[in-house]
């Protein structure tokens, strides 16, 4: 009997050090991330970047997450930028912020010709959660370059639905690769517009220590493009 329940003990006691071992090893979570970004290529090879985002912040840790940065030059302009931070369970607005409640600085570069600049919005609170939606809105006068997709851009976030919306003149074409997505993929054409759509969820929270050979993230290139009163064609794939 003492031997039975010495195991049962025994056992108990091992059960609880596994799931205190699981417990610690998860990475600790400051805010969730919903988000939805929206390319729009135009005849005149212009792109339009549309950002909504909805983040619901849980510690002070998680405020940089909600940091809004958006460069400008003279290939690329800021079209809109809106913020409202809400008490979720009151549905209340804190806060409001526009473009005109955003600073400005200057970008080191060696290329005067850019011009390159910057607007910057930092976030505040006092306590936690906190809702923060955020729409931005971009356009940019080439499409010779586009950036990567990355649905997890924070350590200690979590990316609960992240997903990209590509409008394209379907003549001018598309070149893409796409790295650790393990989500779904859908493409329509219609009237010579093909709208491809990628939707990851419930992504792993990353730390520090995370492989980022194994970060999910989308290749995104132009085929025909144009750059001032220069056109071209890229015939080569991406590697």
């Amino acid at each position: 009997m003492l031997n039975l329940l010495f195991g049962i003990l025994l056992s108990i006691e091992l059960f609880g050090f596994q799931d205190t071992a699981k417990v610690q090893k998860e990475a600790p979570v400051h805010s969730h991330l919903e988000q939805k970004i929206t390319y729009r290529l135009h005849q005149d090879y212009s792109l339009s970047v549309v950002d909504e985002k909805s983040l619901t912040i849980l510690s002070a840790e998680g405020l940089k997450h909600g940091m809004v940065v958006l460069g400008f030059n003279n290939l690329q302009d800021i079209k809109d930028f809106q913020l409202e931070m809400i008490e979720p369970l009151g549905g209340k607005t804190i806060k409001k912020a526009r473009l005109k409640d955003m600073t400005e600085r200057a970008v080191s570069s060696s290329d005067f010709l850019l011009d390159d600049r910057y607007k910057y919005f930092e976030l505040s609170a006092t306590r936690y959660p906190v809702l923060v939606k955020i729409r931005t809105e971009i356009l940019k006068k080439s499409n010779f370059y586009y950036p990567e997709w990355m649905p997890v851009k924070s350590n200690y976030q979590k990316v609960k639905e992240s997903t990209l919306i590509f409008h394209y003149p379907t003549e001018m074409g598309l070149k893409f690769k796409e790295l650790n997505l393990t989500g779904t993929k859908e493409t329509k054409e219609e009237g010579g517009i093909t709208t491809m759509i990628w939707t990851e969820k419930d992504l792993e929270v990353q730390t520090p220590s995370f492989d980022l050979e194994m970060d999910p993230k989308l290749l995104l290139a132009p085929v025909k493009f144009a750059v001032n009163e220069f056109q071209g064609e890229i015939m080569i794939g991406l590697d």
